[in-house]
């Protein structure tokens, strides 16, 4: 897989800010001598939105960091789990490059930031596919 495309993206931050109505979340991704690329999106403030919307924003910051015309890089699925007493964000990412779709899966432990968890755990999946990371 490594013959898709062959780019280094760094995680710089996930930021939510909260209205009554709504969160706000952006996600900052870098790429060394390409420059930053950020995602934002705006969900209903519920918790699981919280993690939905990292996850969004990851999945539109990736897109962008690709570099390829038509890429599609989409939320498919998000849960948060327990696992060994611990909360970890799974998600499912569709991904469309070069004509070729592949269903990706990637997981991260939630610290304290669902948005940035649910980031990661988009970063997970697509640098496999992408070589992103």
């Amino acid at each position: 897989m490594k013959d898709w495309i062959s780019r280094k993206v760094r995680f710089v931050r996930a930021e939510a800010q909260d209205t009554d109505q709504e969160r706000r979340v952006s996600v900052e991704l870098e790429r060394p001598q390409s420059g930053k690329f950020v995602g934002k999106v705006a969900r209903p403030s519920t918790e699981l939105d919280a993690y939905r919307a990292g996850a969004l924003a990851a999945a539109d910051a990736v897109r962008q960091a690709a570099g390829i015309e038509n890429a599609v890089v989409e939320l498919k699925n998000l849960s948060v789990q327990k696992v060994f007493d611990r909360d970890v964000v799974i998600v499912e990412i569709v991904a469309q490059v070069r004509g070729q779709e592949r269903d990706l899966y990637g997981v991260c432990p939630v610290q304290n930031n669902p948005a940035e968890a649910a980031a990661l755990a988009v970063l997970s999946a697509t640098n496999r596919m992408l070589d992103l990371a």
